[in-house]
């Protein structure tokens, strides 16, 4: 029953999204994100649900192509250009040419969807509802994974939806905490109090979500998180206290195995998974040396790979890094191109937030670039010991960035764009000067 249902959700949404590139994007996020059919049980679950999406959503941008948002080249888009280029060319050069297929095509349709969210979203009710259909995707994993937590007494790890990047505990906790901010941002910006206090619910029960994951990356990441929150926030004492009464009732309520695994995190040199890593990346390290330009390419983290450049051969392991992992397969100019593509996003929240800080008109614009920020702070620190480098969610949310300020800062051209008076033609001119 669940699959019929969904089935005919998913079919009637396809349909409203013919004319709608919007809605296509967002179904596509939707899907991406949550997974739906990943919950079911039947024909749905393993059906390409995905592909219909794109194609629906490229068909309505196509259809609506006079009214996209103009493409403009800005520091933080020609190295977003440039690291797509790496990640595709230099996959010709992979040492295992079968599993860079995958790995590029998946990557190539990652980026696709990133360059529609580029023309696709327009204004602030565009980055408004993305916004709200990536918190509640990714969110209800959170709302779940809290109940259980709190129904089992945290016994249990939290997991992800299965047969999807974030399938993983480590994986699933990452996403949570990267959208906490986007959580405080939309409690922000509601008016109805029933609302505020549902999303400050889904807030608390992503955070414990997060605690019931056991994933000890995502641990520092909240750590970061809260503390990036706890900064920007103009009641810093109430702030401080809520964060040790918080952490004190996770001591408290957890079961021992908890106390274990946040110990581990000072005593990595007795943790055999911690050592792992640290052999992968070692491994990765070895292998940008011996291949400084362009790395070992998609899929090099194999065991014939470790068998030549890992310090230890037989421990083999995921890159357990964003870092480490862009290093090994993409070599230090992939991992140059994505520092600088990371620094120059995070530089332009803050440019917004510095010229919206005085602008109660704009004050939308300050608490998302801020929010946001606090989500790269989230993936820069939790991704330092996960591989999720070419996770489509912080590329996405990079796009959200600069289009937050095309939207809230546009330049002269783009104010003539707006005006209604134009007519259609004086917009193709001005859309080609």
């Amino acid at each position: 029953m669940r699959d019929y249902a969904l089935f005919v959700v998913l079919g009637l949404a396809l349909l409203f999204a013919v004319a709608r590139p919007l809605w296509g994007l967002g179904i596509w996020s939707w899907l991406g994100y949550m997974s739906p059919h990943r919950l079911a049980y039947g024909f749905i679950r393993d059906l390409p649900v995905v592909q219909p999406a794109v194609a629906v959503t490229f068909i309505a941008l196509a259809f609506n192509w006079k009214d996209r948002m103009p493409w403009r080249w800005t520091p933080v888009t020609i190295v977003w250009a440039l690291l797509v280029a790496w990640y595709v060319g230099n996959a010709l050069f992979a040492m295992y040419p079968e599993a860079s297929v995958v790995e590029v095509d998946r990557t190539i349709k990652i980026q696709l969807m990133v360059l529609a969210t580029f023309f696709i979203v327009r204004d602030r009710r565009g980055i408004e509802f993305m916004v709200w259909v990536i918190a509640m995707s990714i969110g209800f994993y959170g709302f779940k994974g809290g109940v259980f937590t709190l129904a089992t007494g945290g016994k249990y790890m939290v997991w992800g939806p299965p047969g999807t990047f974030l399938e993983g505990n480590n994986e699933v906790a990452l996403a949570l905490t990267i959208i906490l901010p986007l959580l405080w941002y939309l409690s922000r910006q509601v008016e109805g109090k029933w609302v505020k206090r549902a999303l400050m619910a889904g807030f608390v029960l992503c955070l414990i979500s997060v605690v019931g994951s056991y994933s000890r990356g995502a641990y520092l990441a909240i750590a970061a998180v809260l503390a990036a929150i706890w900064w920007r926030s103009n009641r810093k004492v109430f702030g401080g206290l809520l964060v040790t009464i918080a952490a004190m009732a996770a001591f408290g309520f957890m079961p021992e195995k908890f106390t274990v695994r946040v110990d581990s995190i000072a005593n990595y040199t007795e943790d055999a998974s911690a050592q792992g890593r640290i052999n992968a990346w070692g491994f990765a390290w070895n292998v940008a040396l011996d291949q400084p330009i362009n790395g070992g390419g998609y899929g090099v983290f194999n065991r014939e790979a470790f068998q030549r450049y890992a310090p230890d051969p037989e421990k083999v392991h995921d890159a357990h890094s964003i870092y480490f992992e862009i290093l090994g397969e993409q070599g230090f100019v992939g991992l140059a191109l994505f520092l600088a593509f990371a620094f120059l996003a995070f530089m332009e929240t803050q440019r917004i937030r510095k010229a919206t800080r005085d602008s109660p008109d704009k004050a939308w614009a300050f608490d998302l670039a801020t929010a946001l920020q606090a989500s790269a702070i989230a993936y820069a620190v939790g991704g330092a010991f996960l591989g999720l480098a070419y996770l489509d969610l912080p590329y996405q949310l990079v796009a959200l960035v600069v289009l937050t300020g095309r939207v809230a800062l546009p330049d002269a051209k783009e104010v003539e764009l707006s005006k209604p008076a134009l007519t259609a033609a004086e917009r193709r001119r001005l859309r080609a000067a």
